[in-house]
């Protein structure tokens, strides 16, 4: 009977030592997932405190490229790089791109800055009977999709001063003066495709009527002449001197014996134009004063991307996107 009872207290001990492992390993393990949870807690507030601090380094940076690039516009015109005399890239070879003009003393971001000029998009509050050819012609090549007189009709009535509302206006929704960022072409309901090609071939800041002829992408240059030498029979030849001074022999684009005018030969070639100097003189220069500035800022934590239009002639910013 004794050994009976031995055996059945060494049976609950054992029974009692078993369980308390199995407490004290329970306990571990939970001690354990509370650590890993609070440690991984930790680690996940670290690193968004990491991008958030990035994010906001990104996008001081992205404002200091912007201002860089307008302080390097400023250097150019105390140069005389922008006179109409002086070839330069800014003025006449489209973008001009100085990457990595903005240092970062971490090193932890990368900062480009480009400098575009804002001449060479066409004027959309000095829109005209020119502007709805080519919109028309765009729209038979499947380019534009909204009707080119409806959509020239009510962009003319928003921004004409006067109340005489035109055949596809609407004077009831008219400002009647200047659109005064890109935002406002939201009102006239465009189709994708139609917005992105304001947004690419006009602008909205603009001094004058008048598009940068050294500029302005040559397709659209070859458009205008052509519609041009329709409406006021311009002269093949004043055609084909712009064209061959823009785009060369090759009459390529982007290549090596792509020219310019400067101030001097532009009066020159404008006085043979005789009763046409005028109409021409209206719609084309050969400086500009307003410039795209756009900074793009990136990491492996966080980027940032910032345009603004600076007025080089009286040296401030117009917009910030």
């Amino acid at each position: 009977m004794r050994a009976n009872l031995n055996k059945s207290f060494l049976s609950h001990r054992t029974a009692r030592k078993s369980f308390a492992i199995a407490y004290v390993i329970a306990a571990a393990v939970l001690i354990a997932a509370i650590i890993l949870a609070t440690v991984s807690n930790v680690s996940s507030s670290l690193f968004q405190v990491r991008k958030r601090v990035a994010k906001i380094r990104a996008m001081q940076l992205a404002e200091a490229g912007c201002i860089e690039g307008a302080e390097r516009l400023r250097a150019y015109m105390r140069k005389g790089g922008l006179d109409g005399n002086v070839h330069n890239d800014i003025a006449w070879q489209g973008p001009f791109v100085a990457k990595k003009i903005l240092s970062d003393p971490a090193q932890e971001f990368s900062v480009t800055v480009s400098i575009s000029d804002e001449g060479s998009r066409l004027p959309l509050n000095y829109i005209d009977d020119l502007d709805k050819a080519y919109w028309i012609g765009l729209h038979e090549e499947g380019m534009l999709d909204a009707q080119p007189e409806v959509l020239w009709d009510r962009i003319a009535d928003y921004i004409d001063p006067d109340a005489d509302m035109r055949l596809h206006g609407d004077e009831s929704h008219a400002k009647n003066k200047a659109i005064a960022s890109p935002a406002e072409l939201a009102l006239f309901d465009l189709p994708l495709k139609d917005r992105q090609f304001f947004d690419a071939e006009y602008t909205v800041y603009a001094e004058d009527a008048r598009v940068n002829i050294n500029t302005i992408p040559a397709e659209t240059l070859k458009a205008l002449l052509a519609i041009l030498r329709e409406k006021i029979s311009l002269r093949s030849n004043a055609i084909d001197t712009i064209v061959k001074r823009r785009l060369g022999d090759d009459e390529k684009e982007g290549t090596d014996d792509d020219g310019y005018f400067v101030s001097d030969e532009w009066t020159s070639f404008l006085s043979g134009l005789g009763p046409f100097k005028k109409v021409i003189d209206a719609r084309f220069k050969v400086t500009s004063s307003i410039f795209r500035v756009s900074c793009t800022v990136t990491s492996k934590d966080a980027s940032s991307e910032l345009s603004a239009t600076y007025d080089l002639a009286n040296e401030k910013f117009l917009s910030f996107s």
